[in-house]
């Protein structure tokens, strides 16, 4: 049990405060409801005159220290004698508050006894929940251990089941491949009279008919594996100033536009690439006179939108594009045109500085060309440069377009890459030369993310505008505008 100290007469005591006699003293009749501690306690001998009375004797109220309160005993045998704290002489006016105060310190004292007794009870109780928690525990440990062994015979019972399974799967195969073969033998011998040493029961009708079954069979097994597609890909578009993203798909001969709502709206001429099947980033921008540098991840699933650190500079009209690891800014403008490139780190979404280009441009927009990037025109620009992920270089190449009006931009096909510049139609072969292939009848080709092939179609944004423009190679001449 904790012991403290009394802070009138320094007895060991339960309480945190006074002992049970200064607590008697306290609640004394001609004593106020609250105890002043401050009153000054008269510590000198009146027996000896040193300064260090300990006691009061009640049979005379004299102050005593540890010395004189044996003598003053002695000396008064046929006397009655109490002696108790110093402190009891704060409490006591009169030799007649003595009977008083016995009285009220045995109730005390009974109090006392009873309240250390409920504290044993209480620990005995505290000790008896704390063992009881403790058992609980190892029951419910013994239960968990007891299930997760159940879920494991389980689970082996089902991975012995599936392999039954697929050893059924083996057999009933095995026995229907081996029926063809039967069929096939049986219906030569039906068609072939020599070879009659074999008896069977089976008309030549039904095995052509079992044959012709399994031949339109496996032909619609053909049909249906032929008509399985592959998953079509999607644009992604974010109207200037609105909380919403547009979902884009296609078909063979029509588009498809879904709208959904956002809880924050971007800026006109910002790029954004999608960096994974679930999340695209848009990047800069301009509103007015501002432009940006703010960068933001959209989740595709659940569309919500998380703000990360903000690119080096601030620019709009950029390239954008990335790789299984980095997302790649490149050029754009701000007050003119930019040749500084800079990179975020997929992993841990930092950007990182990498070399500048060799000239500046904006209103492109960047392709995948092999394992490099193809950087190709912008406005004012004819100049066409391969940018290394690996080694981080930028090469110039000995090509360039014949003139640079307006936007332009770029999608790797088989046969090389598509460059779009003002109305002219470029390709750039693998082999190193520029072909020129003619004009089409539009001439605003920047977009605000990489360009989309599918089938023989080509697609792209032009998010200024709120348009896409979409081009079939089979009609060179002409491009579709659709208005998003």
């Amino acid at each position: 049990m904790q012991r403290n100290t009394c802070k009138i007469c320094y007895h060991p005591t339960i309480t945190s405060t006074l002992c049970h006699n200064c607590i008697y003293f306290s609640s004394h009749s001609y004593e106020t409801t609250e105890l002043d501690t401050t009153k000054q306690i008269q510590k000198q001998c009146e027996s000896c005159g040193r300064d260090d009375a300990c006691v009061v004797c009640l049979c005379s109220m004299i102050s005593l220290c540890s010395g004189c309160a044996i003598s003053h005993a002695r000396g008064k045998a046929g006397t009655w004698h109490s002696v108790e704290p110093l402190a009891a002489k704060m409490f006591l006016e009169s030799l007649d508050d003595r009977e008083d105060y016995f009285r009220r310190k045995e109730v005390v004292n009974k109090l006392t006894t009873y309240i250390e007794k409920e504290i044993k009870k209480l620990n005995t109780f505290r000790h008896q929940i704390i063992s009881t928690k403790h058992r609980i525990l190892e029951n419910l440990e013994t239960l968990v251990s007891t299930h997760l062994e159940q879920i494991t015979q389980t689970e082996e019972c089902l991975n012995a089941i599936l392999q039954e399974l697929d050893l059924c799967r083996y057999f009933k195969n095995l026995r229907q491949n081996n029926l063809v073969h039967d069929l096939v033998i049986k219906s030569a011998q039906l068609e072939r009279p020599k070879l009659n040493i074999v008896s069977t029961n089976i008309s030549s009708e039904r095995v052509i008919t079992e044959l012709n079954s399994m031949i339109q069979f496996n032909f619609s097994v053909a049909n249906s594996v032929t008509s399985i597609k592959t998953p079509k890909p999607e644009l992604y578009y974010f109207k200037p100033e609105v909380p919403e993203i547009t979902f884009i798909s296609f078909s063979s001969d029509s588009v498809f536009t879904s709208n959904q709502p956002l809880s924050r709206s971007f800026h006109e001429m910002s790029a954004w690439c999608k960096v994974d099947e679930d999340h695209v980033i848009i990047t800069g921008g301009k509103k007015g006179s501002i432009i940006s540098r703010d960068v933001f991840l959209i989740h595709l699933k659940d569309l919500t939108v998380v703000q990360l650190k903000p690119m080096i500079r601030n620019r709009y009209l950029h390239g954008i594009i990335s790789t299984s690891r980095y997302l790649f800014i490149f050029g754009g403008m701000h007050k003119s045109s930019l040749k500084e490139c800079e990179a975020l780190n997929l992993s841990n979404y930092t950007w990182e500085t990498i070399p500048d280009m060799n000239s500046p441009r904006h209103g492109f927009t960047a392709t995948h060309y092999n394992s490099l990037i193809l950087l190709a025109g912008g406005r004012g620009n004819s100049s066409i440069e391969i940018f290394s992920p690996e080694t981080l270089t930028f090469t110039k190449l000995g090509v360039s377009l014949p003139k640079s009006i307006n936007c332009s931009t770029a999608v790797c096909v088989d046969e090389g890459v598509l460059i779009f510049s003002g109305d002219n139609l470029y390709m750039y072969s693998r082999e190193g030369s520029l072909l020129d292939l003619g004009t089409i009848d539009y001439n605003v080709w920047w977009s605000n993310c990489p360009v989309v092939c599918y089938s023989h179609r080509l697609m792209g944004l032009h998010g200024n505008s709120c348009t896409m423009w979409t081009w079939d190679m089979n009609q060179d001449d002409k491009a579709r505008v659709v208005k998003l």
